[in-house]
């Protein structure tokens, strides 16, 4: 039950990708008042909307914000709430340990892996 010009926590939830107690943590971040309606909390649109409106994915120093969100995780992204940001470098030195652990590997399961997710393709080889 949704009230006009409120979202419910649970749809705030949703909208943000979010657990409940995550969201109540950036609420207060954000100094925007939950407020008690029977037995849900709802908080005002406008003021949620406002600050979401605000934020532009270019300002932030990671390698997945995009216009369209979070190209990581594929989500909308809200900086302050994010665990997975990583600079450029952070998210290169990132795959290439990724890369080096199946390097390691013996060359049956580099192949295997490579068909099942890599289209046949090794990747991670060098050069």
């Amino acid at each position: 039950m949704t009230k006009e010009g409120y979202y419910s926590i649970d749809e705030l939830s949703g909208k943000l990708g979010k657990n409940k107690k995550t969201v109540y943590v950036w609420l207060k971040e954000k100094r925007i008042k939950s407020k008690r309606m029977g037995t849900y909390a709802y908080v005002k649109k406008d003021e949620v909307d406002e600050w979401l409106n605000s934020y532009e994915p270019l300002d932030v120093d990671c390698a997945y914000a995009g216009l369209k969100g979070c190209s990581g995780l594929q989500v909308s992204c809200i900086p302050s709430l994010c665990t997975f940001r990583k600079t450029k470098q952070e998210a290169e030195a990132s795959l290439e340990k990724a890369h080096k652990g199946l390097r390691s590997l013996t060359p049956v399961l580099q192949k295997y892996i490579a068909d099942k997710y890599y289209g046949g393709k090794k990747v991670w080889e060098k050069g």
